[in-house]
């Protein structure tokens, strides 16, 4: 991870603690790299990430035009993938301001007159004068494997947002939003020809400034319809440069296949990493430095970075991370589901009451495809409202039912839920529930794989999420977004395939065996537990849960102990074993953020080294 620590008295405008702006400017053709502070008049500006321009001299002339007046236009006039701390020591205020993509994650708290910004927990750990974990925190991230924005696990710390300014003075800090990424309100296209057109301009535009001439253009290729489509436009503007990577995990099913096709077909410079799990325990521990989360997707992300890192140069890694407001993530059984739940008129009651009872039948069916019928069943079942079918069914929420007094934090978790009204379409519920998922989700998964992934000689681009896209995206009306395909061409045993929008545009210049396959990803997490990872996550459970339990909310703790003990009875595991153990990881992570806020200035790094020796 390219950390960064930033502490600021707001009396004085003095640095208590400053590192991680010292690279300076470096132009690579139509952008800068930018990690480096400038004066201009009474001001002071850090700036640090990836500004789409032409050169020193616009970033300057940007800088200087700086207005509190005017600072939402003024943070609009920049694109890129970044964040400004700007400080006014004369009139004691200063501003963070987030970029519109969301990659740049900047963690901020404020302690009287003195500020501290980071993009690490561990990094604002060792800023603030009594760190501690959030009980609400630690709520959320055990119940919906996420920390909502602007939360964090760190009481009184926040995340900046995506289209945020957040304003500091000597009386608070408050913030206001100068972009949204998800529009309700949007002026929806009126055909799929739009929709298509649309897309492929604003898939130009964006790849077209993500392209750098002093990088090779790397795609992280799955065979999926995502990856796909990056590798197709990225050919045609880097054509002869593209090197694509596919990753395996040792003992799994993979998706070398369609990649292969894929790489063939573009002509790309393709490489295949196989990942053993028997290295797992030494990416975790780099993880926990590097990743600030944990979301395992660090094993793939580490293990990619060091191999691009190896055959030499300079890399431009394009993930294909999916802000799916092109295609909705809903489908008929999320789409009954909403119907039956929304509402509670007569007739909707006696279909529920219906649903209920198919819903039992499909959860005592003893053939294939069983599975399937209990994902129906799962949204047949009777909520206790709307608001509880939406956590529970289609944001998988898992509220710890089994332990009394769970409320406080269960009800202030569904009160961050968007307000549905009971006459919104499909369309509005999807936009409010997408809207919900940006907080809750990829905002996260993004700032896990720029951490793994960007290094000295990498750095990660998420094409998908950039705002050109996201706004054309936007546009795209629910019912064209969601409409399936039939295809015998799905490499699955459903003939029906979704992302219709994507699929239309790439037709005629992607082979055609790949362009409606149906994306499967399975779970690996347990090939990792069965190669080298658990002793060092049983190591660390022994170590340092103890003092965590002691430190939180009794019920965050109970749900800790319940999930702990089910792990330590364990010795191998199974795919269906993944909540549990993303679970443990979550645990783990909680467990050595709390003992680096013990630690307050020491680094946990040497103690950790030497807990893992022992395992070794």
């Amino acid at each position: 991870m390219l950390s960064f620590r930033l502490k600021l008295d707001l009396s004085d405008g003095t640095a208590l603690h400053e590192a991680g702006f010292r690279a300076g400017v470096l132009q690579e053709g139509n952008r800068l790299r930018v990690r480096s502070q400038f004066e201009t008049g009474e001001y002071r500006f850090y700036v640090l990430g990836r500004l789409y321009c032409k050169g020193p001299e616009e970033l300057a002339a940007w800088i200087a035009r700086f207005s509190p007046e005017k600072i939402a236009i003024w943070a609009q006039e920049m694109d890129g993938d970044y964040f400004v701390i700007s400080l006014d020591s004369r009139n004691q205020r200063a501003w963070l301001i987030n970029d519109r993509n969301g990659g740049s994650r900047v963690y901020y708290s404020q302690q009287g007159r003195v500020l501290c910004f980071s993009n690490s927990h561990l990094e604002q750990i060792l800023l603030l004068d009594s760190p501690r974990i959030s009980s609400f925190g630690a709520f959320q991230l055990l119940t919906s494997n996420y920390v909502l924005d602007p939360y964090s696990l760190l009481e009184h710390a926040r995340v900046g947002v995506p289209g945020q300014i957040v304003n500091f003075t000597v009386n608070g800090l408050s913030s206001i939003g100068y972009y949204v990424p998800v529009k309700l309100d949007s002026d929806y296209y009126d055909s799929e020809e739009e929709c298509v057109r649309a897309l492929d301009s604003a898939l130009e535009s964006t790849f077209a400034k993500l392209i750098s001439p002093h990088r090779s253009p790397c795609v992280l290729l799955s065979g999926g319809i995502d990856s796909v489509c990056m590798l197709r436009y990225i050919s045609q503007l880097a054509p002869g440069r593209v090197r694509t990577l596919t990753f395996a995990v040792q003992g799994s099913d993979d998706e070398r296949r369609p990649a292969q096709i894929a790489a063939r077909h573009f002509n790309s410079d393709h490489h295949e990493l196989t990942i053993d799990p028997q290295n797992a325990a030494r990416l975790y521990v780099r993880s926990i430095f590097e990743s600030d989360s944990p979301n395992y997707s660090f094993f793939f992300g580490l293990s990619g970075r060091d191999f691009l890192e190896g055959l030499g140069g300079d890399h431009d890694d394009f993930t294909g991370q999916d802000h799916r407001l092109h295609t909705p993530m809903l489908d008929s059984p999320r789409e009954l589901g909403i119907y039956l739940n929304q509402r509670d008129s007569g007739s909707r009651r006696l279909l529920r009451s219906c649903a209920e009872s198919a819903a039992q039948l499909l959860q005592r069916w003893p053939f294939y495809p069983q599975g399937y019928l209990r994902y129906w069943a799962k949204h047949l079942h009777k909520r206790v409202d709307f608001k509880d079918y939406v956590a529970c069914s289609l944001l998988s929420m898992s509220p710890p039912v089994e332990k009394a007094g769970y409320e406080k934090y269960w009800n202030a978790l569904l009160n961050e839920l968007p307000q549905f009204s009971p006459v919104d379409r499909l369309q509005e519920v999807f936009k409010k529930l997408v809207a919900f998922i940006y907080r809750l989700q990829w905002t996260d998964d993004m700032h896990v794989l720029v951490c793994s992934m960007s290094g000295d000689r990498t750095e990660l681009m998420v094409p998908f999420y950039d705002w050109e896209m996201v706004e054309a995206s936007n546009r795209v009306p629910y019912h064209l977004g969601m409409k399936p395909i039939l295809t015998l061409r799905s490499w699955s045993r459903i003939p029906l395939v979704r992302k219709r929008i994507l699929r239309k545009l790439l037709s005629g210049s992607v082979p055609p065996e790949i362009l409606y396959r149906s994306k499967a990803t399975r779970s690996t997490l347990s090939l990792f537990f069965n190669g080298d990872l658990a002793p060092v996550v049983r190591a660390i459970l022994d170590s340092y849960t103890p003092d965590l339990l002691d430190s939180i909310d009794p019920l965050v703790g109970s749900i800790i102990r319940a999930r702990v003990e089910i792990f330590s009875s364990k010795r191998t595991f199974a795919a269906q074993d993944e909540m549990l153990l993303w679970s443990v990881l979550q645990i783990c992570h909680l467990g050595l953020l709390h003992r680096a806020c013990c630690l307050s200035k020491h680094n946990i790094s040497s103690e950790l080294e030497a807990l893992l020796d022992t395992v070794r």
